[in-house]
């Protein structure tokens, strides 16, 4: 899930190295799952998901 600020955990080891589509693919779990807590802003964090990991796809295609 998504961690509290202040905590060493995943995303600040994942920080540290190069991301991965894996990574990327959890990352934007964590916010899906955490957009179900959030009723009152599911939308905007389902999007703000969407678009990290397509930008992230559509980055990594120009590179290849």
């Amino acid at each position: 899930m998504i961690p509290r600020q202040g905590t060493s955990d995943g995303l600040t080891r994942r920080a540290k190295r190069t991301i991965t589509g894996h990574d990327i693919g959890s990352i934007a779990l964590d916010l899906l799952l955490y957009a179900d807590l959030e009723q009152t802003q599911k939308r905007s964090w389902r999007h703000i998901a969407l678009l990290e990991v397509t930008s992230h796809v559509f980055d990594r295609r120009k590179r290849n």
